[in-house]
């Protein structure tokens, strides 16, 4: 382990995520420890799948592990925000609370609708460039759907 500085990264799963596949925290290839390393560093990595930077500040003010982290930075770099900038015709907030619906069957209805509604609603309003679309859909904006 490095005695140099220490670089901690709040990112998004960018920061974790290697070409094929998610990545372990600790992987040496990772973006955030071949930066640290540059400085004879070592890197302490906070991130979470789709992070926002609303998603990054509850962690940092919410994460007892996070702050014991900041305690020690030398460094602090907020790598999120990607997908906050993307259009989508369901706002963030409404989108989040659907996995805290209950019960379960309700819940799946709504992430199926949600899934399904997604990708038309943008291509009817129009939306320009990239999309927020939910995860693990095949149906995208420039993909072939069946009509509304």
């Amino acid at each position: 382990m490095s005695s140099g500085p220490v670089l901690v990264v709040i990112a998004d799963s960018l920061s974790f995520h290697g070409p094929d596949r998610a990545e372990p925290a600790d992987e040496p290839r990772l973006w955030p420890h071949v930066a640290a390393s540059v400085v004879d560093g070592r890197a302490e990595l906070h991130a979470g799948l789709g992070w926002t930077a609303r998603h990054a500040w509850r962690a940092m003010v919410g994460d007892p592990r996070i702050w014991a982290s900041l305690r020690h930075a030398d460094a602090v770099v907020l790598g999120v925000g990607g997908m906050d900038t993307l259009p989508s015709p369901v706002p963030t907030a409404l989108r989040e609370t659907i996995p805290a619906l209950r019960p379960a069957p309700l819940r799946r209805a709504v992430r199926d609708a949600h899934g399904w509604l997604t990708p038309r609603a943008a291509r009817l309003l129009g939306a320009a460039g990239p999309v927020a679309l939910p995860p693990g859909r095949p149906c995208g904006i420039s993909s072939a759907c069946a009509s509304p």
